[in-house]
């Protein structure tokens, strides 16, 4: 067994107890993350309709990046706070050094390690699925046409994403990096979900599908009805297929439900944390999303969160409906059957 798995179960475990302890015990608001969210880039060579950093990327000034001595300096106090990382961006493959950043994270311990791509460059960039635990790709129709539309690019790039993750499927199905397509449904692409959906099941992919969330609220509760039912009943086979074969479908039978209805949830977004491209910790509140301090050689990710986060505050219940899993799926770990929650958890570190 890889000793960065058995570390990070054993801690996570942990994190889930005291986490539980503050939310359901002493109702705080404020919990200690689950994951690290490393916003490695804000530069892209897509533009996705509703790209959550849509602000950030589209700014003819991006943040900076950090070389590499930064990013060991501040990767390692992120690991001092929590084992796993999902690296995003932007587009993370633009980055001409991505191989080495992902090699310290791995020297440093973290596990599992995410990357989430669009997967238009990975035929240049495979090298990251020999570094990678799992590989995370966006997959929002599986229509060449249409997903030139909704990222912005030319229908020959395209095709090379769509023959890009068959490829990868293919390396995973051999032992290399798990696989999961990441499905953003909106009332324009709910009609080809289904395509997806069978793609995946056919490449051996897991698949996360979520909402399109902007400002707050999910696309889909201001869609027409027609939209609304195809979304229903598309949810209704992702939870049937979940109830057969778990590995299949990412996220807990209480996140689909949740998404299928679009229902409230009590939101702590402190679950996760957020770091941007040039190494500040940010609020990771989508409402909010300031930044709350540097880490630097004076300042650590802790001594931030200790200093910036209210953690005597009550729960407060929000007015918005994120319903992202970076938000749902810890509200879920910390409410119903959390016993099963975490076993369902650990069987699929294992996997």
């Amino acid at each position: 067994m890889d000793w960065r798995m058995t570390k990070a179960a054993a801690e996570q475990v942990g994190r889930f107890a005291a986490n539980l302890v503050r939310a359901r015990l002493l109702g705080r608001q404020a919990i200690w993350p689950f994951f690290a969210l490393y916003y490695a880039t804000h530069r892209c060579n897509a533009g996705c309709a509703w790209c959550s950093r849509s602000r950030e990327v589209r700014t003819p000034r991006r943040l900076a990046e950090m070389n590499l001595r930064r990013t060991r300096q501040v990767l390692a106090s992120v690991r001092e706070i929590v084992p796993t990382l999902y690296v995003t961006g932007g587009e993370p493959l633009v980055l001409d050094d991505i191989e080495a950043r992902l090699e310290i994270a791995r020297s440093l311990g973290f596990y599992p390690i995410l990357l989430n791509t669009n997967a238009t460059l990975l035929h240049r960039r495979s090298d990251v699925l020999r570094l990678l635990d799992t590989l995370v790709v966006s997959l929002h129709t599986v229509d060449p046409a249409a997903l030139a539309a909704t990222y912005g690019v030319s229908r020959q790039s395209a095709v090379q994403a769509l023959d890009n993750i068959k490829m990868a499927a293919e390396r995973s199905a051999s032992g290399g990096a798990q696989m999961m397509a990441n499905c953003v449904l909106t009332p324009d692409n709910i009609g080809g979900a289904n395509a997806v959906l069978d793609f995946c099941l056919a490449h051996g992919i897991e698949l996360a599908v979520v909402p399109a969330v902007v400002h707050q609220q999910p696309l889909m509760a201001s869609g027409d009805p027609a939209a609304r039912l195809k979304y229903t009943q598309f949810l209704d086979r992702v939870v049937a297929i979940k109830r057969l074969h778990p590995e299949k479908i990412q996220g807990t039978m209480g996140y689909l439900w949740r998404i299928r209805d679009l229902q409230p949830f009590p939101c702590r977004p402190d679950g996760m944390l957020p770091i941007s491209p040039d190494g500040w910790v940010i609020n990771p509140c989508d409402a909010d999303y300031s930044r709350r301090g540097i880490v630097d050689g004076r300042t650590s990710v802790r001594t931030i969160l200790n200093s910036r986060v209210d953690w005597s505050a009550p729960f407060r219940q929000c007015a918005g409906k994120c319903l992202k899993a970076c938000y749902v799926q810890p509200a879920e770990v910390l409410g119903n059957c959390p016993p099963a929650i975490l076993a369902e958890y650990l069987a699929r570190m294992r996997r």
